[in-house]
C-alpha cells in the first residue's frame, strides 16, 4: 500500500520519519518551464493569523447564535458583495468591497492548517509543505513559480522573510524589509548618498554567498553557485535599465497610499504596484506583520486589517488603472492573480486580555486572473472548526476531504502554466477556483 506523504508523517510520530524523505520530491525541479510574461502573482501574506470572522467566513447565521461565538461578533456589519450573492465578508475588509465587485473574486474557509506554531505555519502556508522542523525550510510559492520559470529575479520578496528552500542557490530573489529599501537597492553600483562606488548592497550579498557556499564542501552546492555568479551580471543589466526610478516612491505615490515613511511596512503594497508596473519581476511576495494581536482584538487587530484593505483596494484600482505593456489594450490587474492569506486564523473566543489567540484553520481571498467569480469553497462548523469539502459541498473533515494549503499551492501553481511542479505537491488535487 502507498502512504501519502500526511499519513507517513502521523505513522512515523513526525519529525524524526519527516526529515529522512527525499528532498527530491518535494522541491523544484531545477528545469525551467516556460513562462507566459502576461501572468503576475501577488501574495500578500498577513503574519500572524488573520481573523476570518471578519473577512471571509463572518459570524452570520447559525454562528451569530453560537455559544462558541458568544456575543463576540454580534453588532458588527457584514456586507454582501454587489452582484455577488455569495460573498459575504466581514467588517474587517469592508474596505474591499468595492473592488471586489470589478474583478474575480473567491472565497476560501476551513482551510485546515494542522500546526499553529507560528513559524511551522507560515512555511506550510507560504510553500504548501507541512514540516515539523524549524530548522529546514522550503520554497515559498512565488519562488517556485519564479524558479520553475527560470526568471531574474525570481522573485522579489517586500518585509519579512519567507522560506526560500533549494531555489536560494539557483534561483536568487531581490529582498527587501521596505519600499524604500527596494528602490535603494537598484539604483546602481553608484550610491547617491555615499559618493562612492563601494557601497552595492546587492553585489556584496551576492559575494558573501558565493564564498559562504564556495566554502563548503558539497559538489552540489558548489555546481548550484553557476546561478548565483549568472545573476550578478544580470544585476548589472538590471542597473542599466534604471528600474531603480520606476520603483520610487514619489510624493503622489505616498500621498495616495497615506505612506509617511519611506522604511516602513506603509510602503509594501504601494511597492508592489510599482514592482510589476516597473516589470521587475511577474512574481511578489509581501509580508506584512502585525496581526499576532493577543490582547485588545477589536482596538489592534481589526483596524490593521481595515488599514491594510483601504491599501489593497488602491492597489488593485492602479492596477486596473495602469496598461500591461506586455498586453496593450489590456491592464495590470487583467493578467495578475492576488492571494491574500494568513498562516492560521483567530480563536471564535475572546480571552482574558479581550484579545484572541491562534486556531487550526485558514482562510484566504483571491482576486484577478482566472478567478472563479462568486465562489466560496471552504466551510467551518458552529464552533469554527475547518470542515472538508466533496463535490461543492460541505462534509466531515477526513484526510481526504480537507482543504490543505497543498492543495492551494498546487491549485496556483497549475494556474499560473507550472503543472509539472505543483503535482508533487498535493498529488493532484486541484481546487475548483481557478480557469
Amino acid at each position: 500500500m502507498t502512504l501519502t506523504r500526511r499519513e507517513l508523517l502521523h505513522k512515523c510520530l513526525g519529525a524524526v520519519a519527516w526529515s529522512q524523505l527525499p528532498l527530491s520530491t518535494l522541491m523544484l525541479s531545477e528545469r525551467a518551464l516556460a513562462a507566459d510574461p502576461r501572468r503576475r502573482f501577488l501574495h500578500i501574506f498577513l503574519r500572524g493569523g488573520w481573523d476570518s470572522a471578519l473577512s471571509t467566513d463572518p459570524a452570520v447565521g447559525s454562528k451569530a447564535s453560537s455559544s462558541t461565538y458568544t456575543s463576540t461578533y454580534q453588532g458588527l456589519s457584514t456586507f454582501t458583495v454587489s452582484g455577488k450573492s455569495n460573498l459575504i465578508g466581514g467588517w474587517g475588509i469592508e474596505p474591499l468591497k468595492q473592488v471586489m465587485a470589478l474583478v474575480p473574486t473567491a472565497f476560501i474557509n476551513g482551510l485546515f492548517t494542522e500546526v499553529t506554531a507560528h513559524e511551522l505555519a507560515q512555511n506550510y502556508m507560504y510553500s504548501g509543505v507541512l514540516s515539523l522542523s524549524r530548522t529546514r525550510e522550503y520554497p515559498s510559492l512565488t519562488a517556485l513559480m519564479g524558479g520553475a520559470a527560470g526568471t531574474f529575479p525570481a522573485h522579489v520578496v517586500l518585509g519579512g522573510p519567507i522560506p526560500l528552500g533549494d531555489s536560494k542557490y539557483s534561483h536568487p530573489p531581490l529582498q527587501s524589509q521596505s519600499g524604500g529599501g527596494l528602490a535603494d537597492m537598484l539604483r546602481g553600483p553608484y550610491n547617491q548618498w555615499t559618493k562612492a562606488t563601494s557601497f552595492d548592497p546587492a553585489h556584496q550579498l551576492i559575494k558573501q554567498l558565493d564564498a559562504l557556499q564556495k566554502n563548503q564542501q558539497n559538489a552540489a552546492a558548489q555546481a548550484s553557485m553557476a546561478g548565483w555568479e549568472a545573476a550578478a551580471t544580470q544585476l548589472d543589466q538590471l542597473y542599466a535599465t534604471g528600474v531603480g526610478q520606476k520603483l520610487a516612491l514619489t510624493t503622489e505615490i505616498k500621498s495616495r497610499y497615506g505612506v509617511t515613511d519611506d522604511w516602513s511596512a506603509q510602503t509594501l503594497i504601494p511597492s508592489a504596484f510599482l514592482t510589476l508596473s516597473s516589470g521587475l519581476s511577474p512574481y511578489v511576495t509581501l509580508s506584512i506583520d502585525g496581526f499576532d494581536t493577543h490582547s485588545n482584538h477589536f482596538t489592534q487587530h481589526v483596524s490593521l486589517m481595515r488599514q491594510v484593505a483601504a491599501q489593497i483596494a488602491l492597489l488593485i484600482s492602479d492596477l486596473r488603472s495602469t496598461e500591461d505593456s506586455q498586453q496593450p489594450g489590456s491592464s495590470l490587474m487583467d493578467n495578475t492573480t492576488i492571494l491574500i492569506s494568513s498562516e492560521f486564523v483567530r480563536t471564535p473566543q475572546l480571552n482574558a486580555g479581550s484579545g484572541t489567540d491562534h486556531w487550526p484553520s485558514a482562510s484566504a481571498i483571491l482576486l484577478g486572473k482566472g478567478v472563479q467569480d462568486n465562489t466560496v469553497i471552504g466551510r467551518t462548523d458552529d464552533s469554527a472548526q475547518a470542515l472538508g469539502w466533496l463535490n461543492g459541498a460541505p462534509v466531515p473533515r477526513t484526510a481526504e476531504t480537507q482543504i490543505t494549503p497543498e492543495q492551494l499551492v498546487a491549485t496556483l501553481l497549475d494556474h499560473m502554466g507550472f503543472t509539472a511542479v505543483a503535482n508533487p505537491i498535493s498529488g493532484g488535487r486541484i481546487l475548483g477556483l481557478l480557469t
